[in-house]
Order: structure tokens, then sequence, then C-alpha cells
């Protein structure tokens, strides 16, 4: 397939960040890849941002993960800036083309977390997983509690099943 990089794997890795204030960040941002595994991967510690933001994604599973302890408490200017989510797809699409058949299965997510002046300021902003767009995912067997929002799904052809989601905050 032209122009997607092929057959990566991501396995047990540990990303700790320092709850810097005031940063945003995508720690692990793969992009136009066809037949990814991230496996076994622990991200933790940060502020805002997504710990695995897939993009233009075709065959990819991500699978027993643990990403944990985000928190912010900063005003951010609202709109929904303050976002920080376990596991997004296709938040930024390239050149209009959509993730497919992406499996993300066996997760654990939680503690993802907005204090009070984030709260006053832009409401409750984190999700445990975000499906922008694509077709043909699975989304189950995820663990996922202490977020704003558990799973959100606009895209089509989806399959969302088995997961847990509890102590969400809206």
């Amino acid at each position: 397939m032209r122009g997607f990089a092929l057959a990566m794997h991501a396995e047990n890795v540990k990303i700790r960040g320092d709850y810097a204030a005031g940063t945003c960040t995508r720690m692990i941002c793969p992009r136009n890849v066809d037949g990814l595994l991230i496996e076994n991967v622990t991200v933790e510690g940060f502020a805002i941002g997504g710990a695995v933001a897939l993009m233009n994604c075709r065959r990819t599973t991500v699978t027993g993960c643990t990403l944990r302890d985000f928190y912010t408490n900063l005003d951010w200017g609202g709109g929904g800036i303050s976002q920080a989510t376990g596991i997004e797809i296709d938040n930024d699409v390239i050149a209009g083309t959509v993730s497919q058949g992406v499996h993300i299965v066996d997760n654990d997510i939680h503690h993802f977390e907005d204090g009070p002046v984030t709260v006053a300021a832009d409401s409750y902003q984190s999700d445990g997983i975000n499906i922008h767009r694509g077709t043909g995912h699975i989304i189950s067997g995820n663990y996922i509690t202490h977020v704003a929002d558990g799973i959100d799904n606009f895209a089509s052809g989806c399959v969302v099943s088995g997961n847990v989601v509890e102590d969400i905050f809206v």
C-alpha cells in the first residue's frame, strides 16, 4: 500500500510524564501505518493530550495497555482544548483518509482527571476512548474508570462490546 508503513510493533514500553502544567502532547502517535501492534504499553503522568493517538491506520491493534494518571488544573481557554484521551482514532485526518479495522482490546484506562480550575473554565474534558472517524473498528474488553466520558464513537460500522465503564464524571 503506497504511503503506509508496514508491520510495526511496540511492546513492553513505559512512558512516564511529570504532570508539567500547561503541557499538551501525544505520546504514541502513529500515522499512515498498516499492521501495527501496540501491546503491553504503559503511559502515565501527563497533563493533557492523547496517550495513544492513531491517525490513518489500517489493521492496527492496541491491546494490554495501561493508560493512567493524567491531570490538569489550568484554564486552557475553553472550547474543549483541555482534552485528555486514553486512545483516540482519527482526531486529525490526513488527506481525507480514515483508519480502518482498528482493534482496541483489553486495555486499562483510568484517572484522566480535571481539577477545579479546568472544570470551571471548560467542564470535564477527558475520554477513555474517542473514535472520531473510520470504519470496521472493534472496541472490546476494555476497563475504563475515572474519566469524563468512557467511550465516544462517531465512526461507522464499529463493534463496541464487553467493555466496563464506571465512575465517570458526566
